[in-house]
């Protein structure tokens, strides 16, 4: 089941019943994400020597178990601990290019009791935005 578009919910529970089998979850979803550092179309500038700052918020500053960050061009990938709405990047970790994108993907997991092994209920929210490294 994927749910796209505006209307976002704040969890999701799950049950199955065959017989005398029950599959059973809930769990919380995490808020839309929106990035708010850096702007989108905005130009950072690697030679200022000051480290980059992706910063996001949740619309209900609600949590997420796992938050993993990516900007495509400088092929970084991070894993951000929960409760943390912000990453600093070094300067030279960037690549020039006038179309960086960083994307934002949070996510809350649970296993699905009664559910074969490593059965999940996932609940995810992702934004996406592009600037340009000079």
């Amino acid at each position: 089941y994927q749910l796209d578009g505006l209307s976002w919910v704040e969890g999701f529970r799950l049950e199955v019943i065959r017989g005398s089998d029950m599959l059973d979850g809930s769990i919380e979803a995490p808020g839309a994400s929106l990035i708010v550092q850096p702007i989108s179309e905005s130009t950072y500038r690697r030679a200022d020597g000051v480290p980059l700052v992706i910063r996001w918020k949740d619309e209900r500053n609600a949590g997420a178990t796992s938050t993993q960050i990516r900007l495509e061009k400088a092929k970084i990938d991070r894993a951000i601990p929960p409760g943390v709405f912000e990453l600093r990047i070094d300067s030279a970790e960037l690549r020039v290019d006038d179309k960086e994108k960083v994307r934002v993907e949070r996510r809350n997991e649970v296993a699905l009791a009664g559910g074969a092994a490593g059965s999940l209920l996932s609940a995810s929210t992702e934004h996406s935005i592009e600037f340009s490294v000079e």
